[in-house]
């Protein structure tokens, strides 16, 4: 089984593939490693927690100064590392991180280091790069393309509300209804 854990940067990706709700919410046994896109080969594990930033198409459009436009909201098929898991046979579960951009720019703004876990070194965090990338995207659009291609992959997901980290089970109509950019 393939555990993905996805949403956007600062969503609580991390806190949840490495901390007490593991078990809980995504389900996965303790013996079981998280990976990141980053790392090639993790695509290949049939038994692994995928850490996976829904952001990571856009931001190399902002790497590249291109402007974001809305049909790049759906264009997940354009990263190469989530084609390679996609090829990967192995059953996969998808967790979907909520979080409103107020909520996410706040995070951003506070947070000071790549994860230990992440990079070889300790690096700081790019809230500028990350802060400026966010704060004009339609977050529900955001959402509900991502939903659509864990839907057309056939990938199961469940969505979590991770605004304060107790990571409570949200409904498809709960998120429809709630406006992520303001709220």
């Amino acid at each position: 089984m393939m555990w993905l854990v996805t949403g956007p940067t600062c969503a609580g990706k991390s806190t949840l593939a490495y901390g007490s709700y593991r078990e809980t919410v995504i389900g996965a046994p303790v013996d079981v490693a998280v990976a990141f896109p980053s790392n090639t080969a993790s695509h290949r594990r049939s038994r692994v927690i995928y850490h996976y930033n829904i952001l990571r198409r856009l931001s190399d459009a902002r790497v590249q100064q291109l402007p974001v436009e809305s049909g790049e909201y759906r264009n997940f098929q354009a990263d190469e590392p989530w084609r390679r898991l996609l090829e990967n046979r192995a059953p996969k579960q998808a967790m979907v991180l909520v979080v409103s951009r107020p909520l996410l720019l706040e995070r951003i703004s506070s947070r000071s280091i790549i994860e230990q876990h992440k990079a070889s070194k300790r690096r700081p965090y790019p809230r500028e790069f990350w802060g400026e990338l966010l704060a004009p995207l339609d977050l529900n659009l955001l959402y509900s393309a991502w939903c659509e291609e864990l839907r057309e992959q056939e990938i199961d997901y469940q969505l979590i509300d991770s605004s304060d980290y107790e990571y409570r089970s949200m409904t498809l109509a709960e998120l429809q209804g709630r406006d992520l950019n303001i709220a």
